[in-house]
């Protein structure tokens, strides 16, 4: 896993696609909901699939494409 933070409302993760349930582990996972509850985004991104977490421990799934990741397209993960 990879942490990268676009500013101090917003933590993405960067998930390996051979171990896509690596960030639900502890600590990582009460770590990542901790942030939630303060009200920021955690995102992961698996692949083309990303994950927001949400601050109620609800999680929203979306696939984007190659195009989308790659900032060819409008981001809908907003």
């Amino acid at each position: 896993m990879v942490l990268a933070t676009p500013n101090e409302k917003q933590l993405l993760v960067l998930v390996d696609p051979d171990f896509p349930n690596a960030w639900r582990r502890e600590p990582y996972y009460s770590k990542l909901l901790k942030f939630a509850h303060l009200g920021n985004f955690v995102g992961m991104r698996i692949g083309l699939r990303c994950i927001e977490l949400r601050s109620d421990g609800s999680e929203r799934e979306v696939r984007h494409s190659q195009a989308h990741i790659e900032g060819r397209e409008r981001d809908i993960f907003t």
